[in-house]
C-alpha cells in the first residue's frame, strides 16, 4: 500500500524549526535561573521581606519570586507535557488557542473600527452585537472542525471556517476604510496604520490556525515520538541533551569526556550572545562600534565552533574487529555516488540552509546521528579514497576483497539496516544479501532526497522488489515523490510526499524504529 505522509511531514518540519531555535537559549536559560535565584537570595539577605507587615504577603512574594526565577526552565515542563499521551488535553488546548485567537482578532478589529469614531453614538453601539455574533460563529465552526472525526464533515467545516474568517475580516476592514475616508482629519499615518493592520491581521490568524493544527496532530492516535522525536533512555540528562540540540550519539553522561560534546554545547550560546550584542540587548560597557564587532565575532566564532564539533565527532572510526559498544549496530548502506544522501535546497533559501546546518538536517547521514544513534552505533563502510571522514555514521575503510564479508557479518547482528535505494552493482548485491539472510523485515529502504528522480527511484524500487520478493501494487510511482519503503501491519508500505525533504525522510526513519502502523501514518487532518 501507499501512504502520503505530506501532512505529517509538514508538522515535523515546523517542530524541527521550533526545537532548533529553542536549543540556542537552553544553556542561557539555565544560567539565567542561577542568576535569578542569586538575586532572590541577596534580596532576602538584605531583609527586603521586613517591608511586608503580614507573613502571608511575604510568603506569597517569596513563592512568586521563585516561580519567576524558574520560569526560564518552563520549556522542560512543556516538552514533558507534550510527550504525555494526553490526547484530550491536546484537543482542549487546541480549541482554547483557536477561541482566544479569533477573539483577539475580533477585539483588535473592533478597536480599529472605533478608532475613527469621535464619540459612541447609538448607531455605533449596535455594532458590538454584530462583532460578538460574527466571532461566535467562527469559534463554533472552529470547535466543530476540531472535534469531528468525519473526514467529509471536517472538510466541509474547514471551508466554512475559511469563509467565515474571510467575511469577518472583509466586513470590519470595509467598516474601518469607510470611516477613514469620511473623516476629514485622516492623515497619511492613519492610512499607513490601516495598511499595516491589513497585512498583520492575516498573519496573526495564520499563526493561530497553525497552532490549532499542531494540537489536532497531537490529539490523534499516534506516538508523540513520531512528531517530536524519541528519547529512548527517558532520563533527565537525555531530555536536557535533546533540548540543547545535541545529536543523540551524545545523550549520555560519558559524552562529557568528549571534546565534541563541549564544542556543540558552547556553539549555540555563543551565537545567541552575539545576536544579543548586535541587537543592543546587552550592555557590555563598550561603544556601539566595538559592541557590534564583538557581536559579529561571537556569531562567527559560534559557527566555527559548531564546525569544529562536527570534525571532532567524525574522528571516531568503526572497527568491526574490535567492538567497543555492546549494543547491536545500525548499518547504513548506500551507493557511493551519493555517499550521505544529501537534502537539496535552493541556493537562495539561506534561512532553510542555516536551519539544516544547526539541526543536523543537511543529509540522511547526519539525521541518523541526530535521531537514531541513541539506539546503537550507526556504522557504514567508508568511500574508497576518501581523505576526510564526514560527520555522520562511523566509517570503516575496508579492502575491496573484504567489504562483502564485513557487511554480511554486521548485517546479521544489526538492530536495523538503513539502505539508500539504488541500482548500482554494489547496491544490488546488498539487496540480495537482505533476501538470503532474511533481513528484509529489519530494513528501511530510503530513496535519495532529490527532486525529479522518479525514473531512477522506480528502477531502484523494482530492483529491490525483484531481489527480495516484495510484492507492491502497481501505480505506486504516481503518488508523489517516493520517500521510503517500510514494513507496517499492512505489509510492505510505500511512503510518499509532495516534497522529498529532510522532514519526510526523518519521519520515515522514526516510523521504522517506532514500528508505526499504517493508520498512525495517515493524514492527521483528514483533508
Amino acid at each position: 500500500m501507499t501512504i502520503d505522509i505530506s501532512a505529517l511531514a509538514s508538522m515535523v518540519r515546523r517542530m524541527d524549526v521550533s526545537a532548533t531555535l529553542k536549543s540556542f537559549v537552553v544553556v542561557v536559560a539555565v544560567l539565567l535561573v542561577w542568576t535569578n535565584l542569586a538575586t532572590i537570595g541577596t534580596a532576602l539577605q538584605w531583609g527586603i521581606l521586613e517591608l511586608f507587615d503580614a507573613a502571608g504577603v511575604a510568603s506569597a512574594w517569596v513563592i512568586t519570586a521563585v516561580i519567576a526565577a524558574l520560569a526560564p526552565l518552563g520549556f522542560i515542563a512543556w516538552d514533558w507535557v507534550a510527550r504525555r499521551p494526553w490526547r484530550h488535553l491536546a484537543a482542549i488546548s487546541g480549541a482554547l488557542i483557536g477561541g482566544i485567537g479569533f477573539a483577539a482578532v475580533g477585539g483588535v478589529l473592533g478597536a480599529l473600527a472605533y478608532m475613527g469614531a469621535e464619540e459612541l453614538d447609538a448607531e455605533s453601539l449596535t455594532e458590538w452585537p454584530a462583532l460578538s455574533a460574527a466571532i461566535s460563529v467562527v469559534v463554533v465552526v472552529l470547535t466543530g472542525w476540531l472535534i469531528t472525526e468525519s473526514r467529509r464533515l471536517r472538510a466541509l467545516l474547514g471551508w466554512a471556517l475559511v469563509a467565515a474568517a474571510v467575511l469577518v475580516l472583509a466586513g470590519f476592514f470595509f467598516l474601518l476604510m469607510e470611516r477613514t475616508i469620511e473623516d476629514p482629519e485622516t492623515t497619511r499615518d492613519d492610512w499607513v496604520a490601516l495598511i499595516g493592520a491589513a497585512v498583520a491581521l492575516p498573519v496573526v490568524v495564520w499563526l493561530f490556525v497553525r497552532a490549532v493544527r499542531h494540537r489536532i496532530v497531537l490529539s490523534g492516535d499516534r506516538p508523540r515520538e513520531l512528531m517530536l522525536g524519541a528519547i529512548e533512555r527517558r532520563s533527565f540528562w537525555a531530555r536536557l541533551a535533546f533540548l540543547a540540540g545535541l545529536p543523540s550519539s551524545l545523550w549520555h553522561a560519558r559524552a562529557m569526556t568528549r571534546s565534541a560534546f563541549w564544542a556543540f554545547l558552547s556553539a549555540r550560546p555563543l551565537v545567541y550572545a552575539g545576536t544579543m550584542l548586535l541587537l543592543g540587548n546587552v550592555d557590555v560597557g563598550l561603544g556601539p562600534t566595538a559592541a557590534l564587532a564583538l557581536g559579529a565575532s561571537a556569531i562567527v566564532g559560534g559557527h566555527l565552533l559548531f564546525h569544529v564539533g562536527k570534525r571532532l565527532a567524525a574522528r571516531y572510526i568503526w572497527d568491526p574487529t574490535h567492538l567497543h559498544d555492546p549494543r547491536p549496530p545500525i548499518l547504513f548502506l548506500r551507493s557511493f555516488d551519493d555517499d550521505q544522501l544529501r537534502f537539496g535546497r535552493p541556493w537562495w533559501d539561506l534561512a532553510g540552509r542555516w536551519l539544516d546546518l544547526w539541526s543536523f538536517r543537511r543529509n540522511v547521514d547526519e539525521a541518523m546521528i541526530d535521531e537514531i544513534a541513541q539506539y546503537g552505533p550507526v556504522v557504514a563502510l567508508g568511500m574508497p579514497g576518501e581523505t576526510r571522514v564526514p560527520f555522520g555514521a562511523m566509517r570503516y575503510y575496508s579492502r575491496h576483497e573484504d567489504w562483502q564479508r564485513i557487511v554480511t557479518d554486521t548485517a546479521k547482528r544489526a538492530r536495523a539496516i538503513v539502505i539508500g535505494a539504488g541500482s548500482t552493482p554494489g547496491v544490488l548485491w546488498e539487496y540480495g544479501l537482505l533476501a538470503r539472510e532474511n533481513l528484509v523485515g529489519r530494513t528501511l529502504l530510503l530513496f535519495p532526497p532529490t527532486a525529479g528522480g522518479s525514473a531512477a527511484d522506480g528502477a531502484a524500487l523494482n530492483a529491490f522488489a525483484a531481489a527480495t520478493g516484495t510484492e507492491l501494487r502497481p501505480g505506486h510511482s504516481d503518488a508523489g515523490h517516493l520517500i521510503a519503503l517500510l514494513t507496517t501491519d499492512a505489509g510492505p508500505t510505500l511512503l510518499t510526499a509532495t516534497k522529498p525533504d529532510a522532514a519526510a525522510h526523518v519521519l520515515a526513519v522514526r516510523a521504522h524504529f517506532q514500528r508505526c502502523t499504517a493508520a498512525q501514518l495517515a493524514d492527521p487532518l483528514g483533508l
